[in-house]
């Protein structure tokens, strides 16, 4: 074991619940116990942003499921190079997987210092955004981060492009999951696959503008980026009267309710309305 327990800095954001709280202590353990030369551990994504998701759902048996978004941590060494960190890491996942105190998955990537600041140099924002938003675990003082350099604008276009296509071309095949179920009636898929066409739009457009994906599934904040960064977008979803704000929801909760509840109640009207809604999204984003 490590010698001397792990504590969690004393300015973590007020937003983290309690359990989280125990779980990052229980993987910062299993981080400093390996043979890693770890630098500086990151907290990024929903928790550190706080738009997280953790439920439980109990079902008519009284057995209770929990759904908590994943723990996402950039781990960066203090060394320049690292052999068979690949093995290492592997072996660190496993070791997550099997605790039992872990509710949440772990997504840790493994990075050396020479890497990470290679990539800032670079433009990589995902590492600029790790940096300056997240939230710092672990530090032993050693890694300077370096500045970071916005990548031109042909750097940009041809990552963006890739990207876009990718993004997109999945967006339309949940739309015909979407077509499909909504025709078979099993409308609770047919609101995930809709969910799911919303986020994958609203990713390609923040790529396009960006060059950046977020972790993140919460439509209303993926929609307050995509507009921060493209004004045409704004009240793409409308959101005045409480039954537009219902329909919005409506939408917002399939992601997790509709894989993970046995009868998720949603009405064919709501599908409806909001599939108009995620239909003027598309053609925003295809003109944009």
């Amino acid at each position: 074991m490590t010698a001397t327990p792990y504590e969690l800095p004393g300015d973590l954001p007020e937003h983290l619940p309690e359990d989280t709280r125990d779980e990052l202590i229980t993987v910062m353990d299993i981080l400093l116990d390996s043979p890693l030369p770890i630098g500086i551990v990151w907290l990024y994504g929903s928790y550190a942003r706080g738009d997280y998701i953790r439920k439980h759902n109990t079902d008519e048996k009284g057995i209770t499921s929990v759904y908590a978004s994943d723990i996402d941590l950039l781990v960066v060494l203090s060394v320049s190079q690292i052999n068979h960190l690949e093995r290492h890491a592997e072996r660190l996942n496993k070791a997550f997987k099997k605790h039992r105190g872990l509710v949440s998955r772990i997504h840790a990537l493994y990075v050396t210092c020479a890497k990470m600041n290679k990539a800032l140099q670079s433009g990589k924002y995902f590492y600029y955004d790790v940096v300056t938003e997240g939230v710092k675990l672990y530090d032993t003082g050693e890694i300077e981060p370096v500045p970071y350099q916005e990548p031109s604008a042909s750097e940009m276009q041809g990552e963006s492009r890739f990207e876009f296509e990718s993004i997109f071309e999945r967006a339309l095949g949940f739309q015909k999951g979407f077509e499909f179920y909504f025709l078979e009636q099993h409308y609770a898929l047919a609101a995930f696959n809709l969910h799911q066409m919303a986020e994958h739009l609203l990713h390609t457009l923040i790529m396009v503008f960006s060059n950046y994906r977020h972790r993140s599934h919460d439509l209303d904040f993926l929609e307050k980026k995509a507009v921060s960064l493209y004004q045409p977008l704004f009240g793409v979803f409308p959101k005045k009267t409480e039954s537009q704000r219902l329909s919005f929801n409506r939408l917002q909760e399939p992601y997790v309710d509709a894989r993970y509840k046995d009868h998720f109640p949603i009405e064919r009207y709501h599908l409806t309305e909001v599939a108009q809604s995620v239909a003027r999204l598309q053609q925003i984003v295809f003109s944009a």
